[in-house]
């Protein structure tokens, strides 16, 4: 995609085709920055709304294969709330969903091209490039400081802990589908450019989960789009993360030395599951483990070997024992029905076209495969960026998906 044919496009299409793919990526430049919410959600509502009520008649809706999945995880996670031991907290907590939703609604069916799409990916690349590069600031100005100061004195709404620095890692595979076929040179420096500035952050950071999904879903990625890179790419990942942990003082390393760590994890799985038999259905409601598992780690039938932090914790380190606790047998079916739902699409997607939606498909997959990976040890719905990073995936992959069917119609029309 040259200067020309970028030009030839804009002309050739209406406002109205930009306005969703305009209302999404202004809503993620936004809901980044240390702004009032309000601002990122008037600026989403104002773009996007237009979009829905403007939306050309000649973008068909896409397939619902995500819908139904979908609908069952938003009806699981409503009886929860109602059952909620803290109904207030579960729905004031709950309310970044309904931008997820919008958002996902906007791309799976408001992107009319794969430009769009390739646009927000590179949407994603800024915002890592951006980010990457003002926390490795805060760590240069203050070395002495820690990776738990050094996001405070960031200031922005994403990052509260230094493993949310988990989101730069998961625009990675994102990244490298665009590395080399926009045309600009621009847009290829960015996209590699935010690619290596992940793998900085983790470093620095000190965040073992971040790193694990650069490798994942960087592996990913290379393995459906340069097999050969796969070996050579993850090798240069470790390589590059022990260089800057050597240069701090192997830190990041050290970490692996002390099993207490791990245990504290443990520790919170096994309150969680315990939270999980007193309710096994439903769950204690979305986002009210803090209120329960520390009762179940004082439990004098915990193991002795087992570490308790002494910090508070609000979620268990694991989406899945969360959704379990939180959710119960319902909400976990649910979640994990949504996420191997998109799994499948990507996969499928990726599997079967060619070019640009292939990539395309690719980087999402690896992307989403790269968000289960973080969710055994880390992430959370509590998150806003969790939330949103989810919803604009499964939005992505139902797209392409569509994207795919439509060519493939075309061809079986004209035989």
């Amino acid at each position: 995609m040259n200067l020309s044919a970028l030009s030839a496009y804009a002309g050739q299409r209406p406002l109205t085709s930009v306005l969703a793919p305009l209302s999404v990526c202004v809503y993620l430049m936004c809901f980044a920055l240390p702004l009032s919410r309000d601002v990122s959600l008037l600026l989403l509502g104002a773009f996007g709304g237009l979009a829905v009520l403007l939306r050309e008649p000649s973008i068909p809706a896409t397939s619902p294969r995500v819908q139904l999945p979908l609908f069952v995880f938003l009806l699981a996670t409503a009886l929860s709330v109602i059952g909620s031991d803290d109904l207030s907290r579960s729905i004031e907590l709950s309310a970044p969903f309904l931008p997820g939703l919008f958002l996902l609604y906007l791309v799976a069916d408001g992107f009319p091209q794969r430009l769009s799409i390739r646009w927000l990916y590179f949407t994603f690349c800024v915002l890592t490039l951006g980010f990457g590069i003002g926390l490795l600031w805060m760590a240069w100005q203050d070395p002495e400081a820690g990776p738990q100061r050094w996001v405070d004195q960031f200031a922005s709404p994403i990052f509260v802990v230094p493993n949310d620095v988990t989101f730069l890692a998961l625009t990675t595979p994102l990244a490298f589908t665009l590395i080399r076929r926009m045309g600009f040179a621009f847009v290829d420096s960015i996209a590699a450019g935010s690619v290596l500035v992940s793998v900085a952050v983790a470093a620095v950071f000190q965040s073992a989960v971040a790193l694990l999904t650069v490798l994942v879903s960087l592996s990913l990625a290379a393995a459906f789009i340069r097999p050969r890179l796969v070996l050579w790419l993850g090798s240069a990942i470790l390589a590059a993360a022990l260089l800057v942990d050597g240069l701090l003082g192997f830190p990041m390393l050290a970490k692996f030395a002390h099993i207490q760590d791990f245990n504290g994890r443990l520790a919170l799985w096994v309150s969680a599951w315990r939270a999980f038999l007193d309710a096994p259905w439903l769950g204690h409601g979305p986002h009210t483990f803090v209120r329960f598992y520390a009762s179940y780690m004082a439990d004098p039938g915990l193991p002795d070997w087992l570490s308790v932090d002494a910090r508070i914790v609000p979620w268990a380190h694991n989406l899945f024992l969360d959704a379990l606790a939180e959710q119960g047998v319902l909400g976990l079916a649910s979640l994990l029905s949504l996420l191997a739902t998109g799994l499948w699409l990507g996969l499928r997607t990726q599997m079967v076209a060619n070019g640009a939606t292939q990539r395309l498909a690719a980087g999402a997959f690896a992307a989403l495969s790269g968000f289960c990976a973080a969710s055994l040890f880390e992430i959370t719905l509590l998150r806003v960026w969790v939330v949103i990073m989810l919803f604009v995936l499964l939005g992505i992959v139902a797209r392409l998906s569509f994207l795919e069917e439509e060519v493939a119609d075309c061809h079986d029309d004209s035989r």
